[in-house]
């Protein structure tokens, strides 16, 4: 579990660039869990997808690249990893998907 933070550079629909953080909670965490660490990393590729009003409606396969870690995951040095995101069906303003990381 964590909460993530994705930015994005992008040249029509596809994504040239971007960075990415993930702070790390532990299993079953509440409102008053600390994070055990945090991972970083940059984005290298992927594609995106808008609705007709020009909102978000996806990410695919954005590339990650792992950079480094903090707390419990100090020793990560690299890795890499995807993301994929589309609409969320009971709430089209959010979005839901896949993060792989692999360090």
């Amino acid at each position: 579990p964590g909460m993530g933070k994705v930015t994005l550079r992008r040249e029509g629909n596809s994504v040239t660039g971007g960075s990415w953080s993930l702070i790390v909670l532990p299993p079953n965490a509440d409102a008053s869990s600390s994070e055990k660490g945090r991972l970083t990393g940059t984005v290298t590729g992927g594609s995106v997808t808008f609705n007709p009003d020009g909102t978000l409606a996806g990410v695919g396969a954005a590339q990650l690249t792992v950079e480094g870690g903090t707390g419990e995951h100090a020793s990560v040095g690299g890795g890499s990893g995807t993301l994929s995101l589309s609409a969320d069906a009971e709430n089209p303003s959010r979005l839901k998907g896949t993060l792989a990381l692999n360090f």
